[in-house]
């Protein structure tokens, strides 16, 4: 059985086959693998144009992308969507892209694999 679902134009469209659902978005997303390790969890989180502010909901202003953990600041990071290009702006010690700590502005690449 193949099903095609579309929420909403140019957003998201997702597939699902006989054994795998696909997704796709023309807009830049993360890829959330869920919270722990036995996590059955996967979660698309849109990058809009401007920016998209991602710490922990104790902080004064609620950030758009929560995260919670160990050495997790308020104002963690923020990213940046300019016409498509992405930047990573750290504001925390503790951001890393493809495993390398980061403490300037740092472009994503497709598939950049960010932890913050």
């Amino acid at each position: 059985m193949t099903s095609t679902k579309t929420p909403a134009p140019d957003l998201l469209e997702v597939k699902e086959t006989e054994n795998a659902v696909k997704v796709r978005s023309d807009e830049p997303h993360f890829v959330s693998l869920g919270s722990g390790r036995l996590s059955t969890a996967v979660t698309i989180l849109p990058i809009h144009e401007g920016q998209t502010i991602i710490g922990c909901k104790r902080g004064k202003v609620k950030p758009d992308i929560v995260i919670e953990g160990t050495g997790v600041e308020y104002n963690h990071c923020f990213i940046e969507n300019k016409n498509g290009v992405i930047t990573l702006y750290p504001s925390a010690p503790m951001c890393s892209i493809d495993g390398i700590l980061v403490q300037k502005p740092t472009r994503l690449a497709q598939g950049s694999g960010a932890k913050c």
